[in-house]
């Protein structure tokens, strides 16, 4: 079959929009399609808080197609680092420590000794892990950027969806699934968010 293949992404959250914008690269001529359940104004508003959350890549073996697409987001202006101060509010008058003096404390010997303890080790030598004691890995010195999106986190799967060239359906509920082996794609029975019909690749 010589015609452009139709894509059906299921799901807009942050992993939803990454995997059509890796569709689109693979199959730049394709009818994609980004299906979202959630009935709103917003694409995936309900899933970032612009307040707080964040993206980290740590540089592992596991992460390294991550970190490039990140960067590219980066450099696309869709995300940006965030470059807040890190620290520790002490537990007696709430004294701020910042991380960069944590490294001689007692603290910061406990989450090295925590992290080479628990941690697999990378290409670096340095460990996956950092531990309970830095769950988020905010207190140690940052292997990789920690990046929001912007203008804001709630803005980020529709910059990746509208990058993706990808038409969004809100309201979008895939009801049923049916593999046609004779059409060689996947059949979707689709209610509200104005779609339907059938869809080859997606989620």
């Amino acid at each position: 079959n010589s015609s452009a293949p139709v894509l059906r992404e299921i799901g807009a959250g942050v992993s939803g929009s990454l995997a059509a914008l890796v569709l689109r690269s693979r199959h730049p001529t394709a009818s994609l399609t980004v299906l979202d359940a959630d009935v709103g104004a917003k694409l995936a508003g309900r899933h970032l808080d612009p307040t707080f959350q964040f993206i980290r890549a740590s540089k592992t073996l596991r992460t390294v197609q991550l970190q490039s697409v990140l960067g590219m987001l980066e450099a696309e202006g869709m995300m940006a680092r965030w470059e807040g101060r890190f620290g520790l509010l002490g537990r007696k008058g709430g004294q701020f420590l910042p991380r960069e003096a944590l490294a001689n404390t007692e603290m910061g010997q406990a989450m090295r000794k925590e992290a080479e303890g628990r941690g697999s080790p990378t290409e670096g030598g340095e460990s996956e892990v950092s531990g309970t004691l830095d769950f988020c890995g905010l207190l140690r010195p940052g292997d990789a950027p920690l990046l929001v999106g912007s203008p804001s986190s709630a803005t980020l799967c529709a910059s990746i969806c509208a990058a993706a060239g990808a038409e969004v359906r809100l309201g979008a509920r895939v009801t049923a699934a049916r593999h046609s082996p004779t059409r060689g794609c996947w059949e979707l029975q689709i209610a509200g968010g104005g779609g339907g019909g059938g869809g080859r690749g997606g989620r």
